[in-house]
């Protein structure tokens, strides 16, 4: 058996009966590698959604202290 990936090759000898094996096996092997693929792009997805809030929440909370701050001077100004 032989494949090429990445710009190299690799060889591997295996008997008639592990060929049987490996044609067993290997397609339970995709599927699963495929529903890890799909769990990755959704957690992934999650990923980027909660960087998206943070960055939300980040700039609201920078706004809310700049108000805050400007509040506290004008307050000040008319208590002095």
């Amino acid at each position: 058996m032989e494949w090429e990936e990445d710009n190299w090759m690799s060889e591997i000898d295996i008997s008639h009966d592990q060929a049987l094996l490996v044609d067993i096996i290997a397609p339970g092997l995709i599927e699963y590698n495929g529903k890890l693929y799909q769990l990755f792009e959704l957690i992934t997805k999650d990923l980027e959604n909660e960087i998206e809030k943070t960055m939300y929440y980040r700039r609201k909370t920078k706004n809310y202290i700049n108000y805050l701050k400007e509040t506290q001077k004008i307050l000040k100004m008319k208590w002095e």
